[in-house]
């Protein structure tokens, strides 16, 4: 899916940063 973008429509959504880290699925 595209994933030029913070949000996954094809995937699963971002979670929130848990413990002040960022989202595991977010990765640029």
């Amino acid at each position: 899916p595209d994933h030029d973008d913070d949000t996954h429509p094809d995937d699963e959504p971002p979670q929130p940063p848990r413990g002040g880290r960022p989202a595991l699925r977010v990765v640029k």
